[in-house]
């Protein structure tokens, strides 16, 4: 490869990794986003909606079972 086409090629890569440098650095624009919320959306599940599942014991690793013996 000739001396001029590697110069060439050269500053070609340097102009396009320093404007790529210039847009990566300049800031982002600002979005706002407005979403309606509805006040039933808003409300806290009654407490007869909730529901604990307390049939199935705690998990426990055996590495615990192991140490407390």
């Amino acid at each position: 490869m000739s001396r001029r086409v590697r110069i060439v090629l050269g500053v070609l890569i340097l102009i396009i990794s320093i404007s790529l440098l210039i847009w990566g650095l300049a800031p982002a624009r600002r979005e706002t986003r407005i979403q309606n919320i509805s006040p039933s959306e808003m409300e806290l599940p009654t407490p007869t909606s909730l529901r604990f599942d307390t049939a199935s014991p705690p998990n426990v690793s055996l590495i615990y079972l192991e140490a407390a013996l």
